[in-house]
This record gives structure tokens, sequence and C-alpha cells, in this order.
């Protein structure tokens, strides 16, 4: 695990990129969608 987490560091440092964290990525799209959603008459995801 702690050579993951260097090589990771290492690769952030070197691109400039951060590496994403895919679960957080679709739990804050899924927020956005269903914000979205909301504006339309008959919400379902109340």
């Amino acid at each position: 695990m702690t050579e993951a987490t260097e090589f990771v560091k290492a690769i952030e440092k070197r691109t400039g990129l951060k590496i994403a964290c895919l679960e957080e990525i679709a739990w804050l799209e899924s927020k956005e969608i269903k914000k979205a959603v909301g504006q339309f008459k008959g919400n379902y995801y109340d």
C-alpha cells in the first residue's frame, strides 16, 4: 500500500495532474443530475 501511495504521489508531481477518485466523482455527478431533474414537473428523486 505504501508503494502504491508513493507511486501515485510521484505521478501526480511529475504530471501536475491529480489522479481521480471515481467514487467521489460519481457521487457528485449524481447529486448534480438529481438537482437538474428536480427542476422538471413530476420530480421522483425527492
